[in-house]
């Protein structure tokens, strides 16, 4: 793997940490293997199995995403929070920038509204950018509406 990407991913996740935790969000740390299928019916699930010789085998998941354990935190915390985890994504297409194992940033902000979940992401962007990130890929954002973005991109 190339040095300069380590150091700029570090960089980049470091960056985010310090974004959240510096507004008071909770840093969560969810099971990455499932007890149960999480109930995505778009998502296909990476089945495992764990093997105790003591105890007899139990059926297991990767996560797809730490959704479930997270607004668990939030009911009963009720409490801001944010995580950089590994999640695994079966029966999709892989490609350069596609894998079915990634690294996904997954946060909630208790009360806010879409208009300030747009305004925290565009400050995370200003927050997590580079030197030499295009112009293009800072706020702020075009918004539209899903009708808008069907009808133009797709």
């Amino acid at each position: 793997m190339d040095e300069n990407f380590i150091r700029e991913r570090s960089r980049v996740v470091t960056s985010i940490r310090s974004f959240f935790l510096s507004r008071d969000y909770l840093e969560t740390d969810t099971p990455i293997l499932c007890p149960a299928p999480i109930p995505e019916s778009c998502l296909e699930l990476f089945p495992t199995r764990f093997d105790n010789p003591f105890s007899g085998s139990v059926d297991l998941w990767l996560a797809p995403s730490p959704e479930v354990w997270m607004k668990q935190v939030i009911a009963e915390k009720k409490a801001s929070v944010f995580q950089v985890c590994k999640c695994f994504r079966n029966a999709e297409s892989v490609g350069r920038i596609h894998n079915p194992e990634f690294t996904m940033l997954e946060f909630y902000t208790v009360g806010a509204r879409s208009k300030d979940s747009v305004a925290i992401t565009e400050e995370l962007f200003r927050a997590c950018a580079g030197p030499e990130t295009p112009a293009a890929n800072l706020p702020p954002f075009r918004l539209m509406s899903m009708a808008q973005a069907f009808h133009e991109l797709a």
